[in-house]
């Protein structure tokens, strides 16, 4: 056992059951063909008890973190109906340049929430349904990501550590061509105020076959 930390044998055991199969992934996904920095701002505002507004923007570093891939803008709501479910409406505006020419997107985003404590860890089943427009060309996207989470305590030092994995199917091609597995913590480092890092693990199939060991980090402001 870690000093500090504390969690029971079937705490373990459990959360074994359900990383070993992602870690052992990541192990083996080790040698991808390119390393890129993910980075990603929030600004969270809590109106009432089931409403709330948000605004985030992302950008991705590529080619061994040697040029902008990506980058983009989100606004929207979330609806929160109770302890298990919240109702996410989002616009975004993005702009992607993976090989040669930069692309612009404008996306709208539904996306309910499901949630549940169990066994001592927090389960979360987004599934986000995607209206693009790419360029002009209109198109649906489907995306579904599991995430598990435990909070741990060192000494005094609180922390969610989580595991997650998203997959995406675009009807474009008609099929599943886009992974991402996560593994991360994230800590509250001022009342309202989290950090994040994070190992990710992205494949896309696009021209050609595209893999990339990612670091990643969050910044999430709350109030």
């Amino acid at each position: 056992m870690i000093p500090g930390i504390k969690f029971s044998a079937r705490q373990l055991f459990i959360a074994l059951i359900l990383a070993g199969p992602l870690l052992f992934s990541l192990g083996d996904r080790a040698q991808a063909e390119d390393f890129g920095y993910w980075n990603e701002f929030v600004l969270k505002h809590k109106i009432d008890e089931n409403l709330s507004v948000h605004f985030k923007s992302e950008e991705w570093f590529l080619g061994d973190v040697s040029r902008l891939g990506l980058y983009n803008f989100t606004s929207g709501l979330t609806f929160h109906e109770s302890k298990y479910f919240d109702l996410e409406f989002n616009y975004r505006y993005q702009k992607l340049k993976l090989f040669t020419a930069w692309t612009e997107e404008n996306r709208f985003e539904i996306i309910p929430h499901l949630k549940a404590d169990l066994f001592g860890f927090q389960f979360a089943l987004r599934n986000r349904l995607e209206f693009r427009s790419i360029d002009g060309n209109d198109s649906l996207r489907l995306r579904e990501r599991i995430t598990i989470k435990k909070d741990f305590k060192l000494n005094q030092m609180a922390f969610d550590v989580y595991i997650s994995n998203e997959f995406f199917y675009d009807t474009n091609v008609d099929d599943y061509n886009q992974n991402r597995a996560k593994a991360g913590i994230i800590k509250e480092i001022f009342p309202g105020v989290k950090m994040g890092l994070y190992y990710m693990y992205w494949t896309l199939q696009a021209k050609t076959l595209y893999e990339a060991n990612v670091i990643g980090t969050t910044f999430t402001i709350s109030f």
